[in-house]
């Protein structure tokens, strides 16, 4: 099942949350900046891959995801995973969850609500967006160099 971009469903605010985040599912939050993040989850969708609810704060440019327990595995610049916490961070590291411009974006099924993305895959999945990107600039790079 394929997915378009357009079809996120948008709920302002932190509250309600969806049912991905009751305290029968072990979770993690995993934080992340705007644009891979959102990359990561767009194509995940168009790869007919599952993606749950995911929190956007438009004030600190951070998505954060609930995902499958994290495997300890190194995260690498620009992620963090903490247990049971979707809180953006002051430049202080404490918890910060009054961001006024913090919503839910929803996937495109209502029936994913529930749903917890899976660490590996979006974990994989920023990874090979990582891998292209720099593959391009080193590509990018030595077209500019030869000519």
């Amino acid at each position: 099942m394929h997915h378009a971009a357009a079809l996120w469903r948008v709920r302002p605010g932190e509250y309600p949350r969806p049912p991905a985040l009751s305290r029968e599912h072990q979770w993690d939050g995993l934080s992340l900046g705007h644009g891979l993040g959102l990359a990561a989850f767009e194509s995940m969708l168009l790869h007919g891959r599952q993606v749950g609810p995911v929190m956007s704060c438009t004030i600190h440019q951070v998505v954060h995801v609930p995902v499958t327990p994290w495997d300890g595995r190194r995260l690498g610049k620009g992620l963090a995973v903490r247990p049971f916490d979707l809180s953006c961070l002051r430049e202080s590291f404490r918890p910060y969850n009054e961001c006024p411009g913090r919503m839910w974006l929803l996937p495109p099924q209502t029936e994913d609500d529930a749903v917890l993305t899976d660490f590996t895959t979006v974990f994989d999945e920023i990874h090979r967006l990582r891998s292209g990107a720099a593959s391009t600039l080193h590509a990018n790079s030595s077209t500019q160099e030869t000519r």
